[in-house]
Protein backbone atom coordinates (compact mmCIF):
# COMPACT_ATOMS: atom_id res chain seq x y z
CA UNK A 1 0.00 0.00 0.00
CA UNK A 2 1.14 3.38 -0.90
CA UNK A 3 0.13 6.09 1.88
CA UNK A 4 1.62 9.19 0.18
CA UNK A 5 0.46 12.43 2.04
CA UNK A 6 2.67 14.98 0.28
CA UNK A 7 4.80 15.58 3.19
CA UNK A 8 9.21 15.64 3.32
CA UNK A 9 10.56 12.32 3.03
CA UNK A 10 10.78 10.88 6.10
CA UNK A 11 8.26 12.53 7.90
CA UNK A 12 5.29 10.49 9.34
CA UNK A 13 1.90 10.39 10.13
CA UNK A 14 -0.74 8.34 12.29
CA UNK A 15 -3.33 7.00 9.63
CA UNK A 16 -7.03 6.54 11.03
CA UNK A 17 -8.45 3.37 8.98
CA UNK A 18 -11.48 4.95 7.76
CA UNK A 19 -9.37 7.48 6.01
CA UNK A 20 -8.21 4.83 3.38
CA UNK A 21 -9.31 4.46 -0.17
CA UNK A 22 -10.76 1.40 -0.64
CA UNK A 23 -11.75 1.79 -3.68
CA UNK A 24 -9.62 -1.15 -4.93
CA UNK A 25 -11.27 -4.54 -5.48
CA UNK A 26 -9.21 -8.14 -5.63
CA UNK A 27 -10.00 -11.05 -5.30
CA UNK A 28 -6.08 -12.06 -3.83
CA UNK A 29 -5.96 -9.19 -0.71
CA UNK A 30 -8.15 -7.56 0.92
CA UNK A 31 -8.32 -4.01 1.63
CA UNK A 32 -6.45 -2.73 4.92
CA UNK A 33 -8.80 -0.81 5.97
CA UNK A 34 -11.18 -3.90 6.21
CA UNK A 35 -8.87 -5.75 8.06
CA UNK A 36 -8.94 -2.88 10.56
CA UNK A 37 -12.43 -2.65 11.28
CA UNK A 38 -12.01 -6.54 11.54
CA UNK A 39 -9.67 -5.81 13.81
CA UNK A 40 -11.60 -3.61 15.70
CA UNK A 41 -15.07 -5.48 15.82
CA UNK A 42 -12.97 -8.93 16.74
CA UNK A 43 -11.21 -7.31 19.86
CA UNK A 44 -12.34 -4.26 20.77
CA UNK A 45 -8.81 -2.80 19.98
CA UNK A 46 -8.45 0.61 18.40
CA UNK A 47 -6.35 0.29 15.11
CA UNK A 48 -3.91 3.26 13.89
CA UNK A 49 -1.65 3.26 11.05
CA UNK A 50 1.23 4.77 10.63
CA UNK A 51 2.74 6.01 7.41
CA UNK A 52 5.96 7.54 6.51
CA UNK A 53 6.43 9.36 3.45
CA UNK A 54 9.05 7.80 0.90
CA UNK A 55 11.96 9.25 -0.58
CA UNK A 56 11.56 7.36 -3.83
CA UNK A 57 8.65 5.02 -5.04
CA UNK A 58 10.92 2.81 -7.02
CA UNK A 59 9.96 -0.58 -6.34
CA UNK A 60 13.94 -1.42 -6.51
CA UNK A 61 15.03 1.62 -4.37
CA UNK A 62 16.12 0.99 -1.04
CA UNK A 63 14.56 2.48 1.93
CA UNK A 64 16.61 6.33 2.61
CA UNK A 65 18.14 6.93 5.62
CA UNK A 66 15.78 9.57 6.83
CA UNK A 67 13.01 7.02 6.24
CA UNK A 68 14.99 4.52 7.92
CA UNK A 69 16.15 6.59 10.87
CA UNK A 70 11.68 7.50 11.25
CA UNK A 71 10.65 3.94 11.28
CA UNK A 72 13.35 3.24 14.12
CA UNK A 73 12.52 5.85 16.02
CA UNK A 74 8.91 5.15 16.05
CA UNK A 75 9.30 1.49 16.91
CA UNK A 76 11.63 1.97 20.11
CA UNK A 77 9.33 4.65 21.05
CA UNK A 78 6.69 2.06 21.04
CA UNK A 79 8.18 -0.55 22.38
CA UNK A 80 9.49 2.04 24.94
CA UNK A 81 6.38 2.63 25.74
CA UNK A 82 7.32 6.17 27.67
CA UNK A 83 5.03 9.27 28.63
CA UNK A 84 6.40 10.70 25.84
CA UNK A 85 5.83 7.66 23.42
CA UNK A 86 4.24 9.10 19.97
CA UNK A 87 2.05 6.72 19.42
Amino acid sequence: MHAIFLGKPGEWRIIEPQLIDDHTVSTHKMPLSVVCRLILEDTETKVYLVGIQPARLDPNSELSSKVKKNSRQIHYEYLKGSENSII
